[in-house]
């Protein structure tokens, strides 16, 4: 109960006093006490001061007491409510962090499915070119590694490169982007009128780059010896 103009008990060595605070309405001065009636001869104008002043001090205390418990509630309140969107947005972090997961591991599992399948395919192609037995009538097998095989074609083409791996190297070098063929597609560029027999380097360097791979051929290798690793990779799996 606030102290502010009730009656308070004081108790000052043994003696009660009954003490009022009342607030001056004829002007701005602070309250005063008033003794009640019942007067006792022992309390003189100083102990009736002292008991005044610790009046004021307990009043004091007690709005000391109250409203800062107040803003410390408040400021617990807010603290939850930080403290709760923390952990919101960090529930959030984590959940975001496990749908890239999914996604990245979906990706990877479509990427898997596209290689199985060209790879699957270019079983019923070798299947097929096996029972042409004729050359020019091979079907071009299917891309099954990702990417694009330039730095291999360019590591095994000496000083012959050809026009559309240097205009790649350049455009590479200039920050542009490269058409990068996609896994099951064919060569684009795959003539099934000319006979394995009869590619050239400049041939072999751009299938090198297409498939993404080197079909074991080493920069040292002659025209001859390049054909003949390109055969051995067309016709097994």
């Amino acid at each position: 109960m606030p102290l502010y103009g009730q009656n308070v008990l004081l108790q000052f060595y043994g003696t009660v006093i009954v003490c009022c605070f009342i607030a001056s309405n004829a002007d701005s001065k602070p309250p005063i006490a008033v003794v009640d009636k019942y007067q006792d001869p022992n309390v003189t104008p100083a102990l009736l001061n002292t008991a005044i002043n610790r009046a004021t001090v307990l009043r004091q205390l007690e709005v000391n007491m109250l409203y800062p418990m107040m803003f410390n509630i408040a400021g617990v309140r807010n603290q939850s409510i930080e403290q709760q969107s923390a952990n919101i947005n960090q529930q959030l972090g984590e959940l975001r962090n496990q749908m890239q997961q999914v996604s990245q591991h979906l990706q990877r599992t479509d990427r898997e499915l596209e290689r199985q399948k060209a790879h699957a395919e270019n079983f019923r192609i070798l299947m097929y070119n096996r029972l042409v037995g004729v050359e020019l009538g091979f079907k071009p097998r299917l891309k099954e590694v990702p990417g694009l095989g330039l730095d291999l074609a360019l590591e095994r083409a000496g000083i012959a490169v050809p026009a559309q791996l240097f205009q790649q190297q350049a455009m590479i070098a200039a920050g542009q982007p490269v058409p990068i063929p996609n896994v099951g597609e064919a060569p684009p560029f795959w003539s099934r009128d000319l006979a394995i027999d009869k590619f050239s380097d400049e041939h072999i360097l751009m299938l090198i780059s297409f498939y993404n791979e080197d079909f074991g051929i080493k920069a040292v290798d002659g025209l001859g010896v390049r054909i003949k690793k390109f055969r051995s990779w067309f016709m097994a799996l």
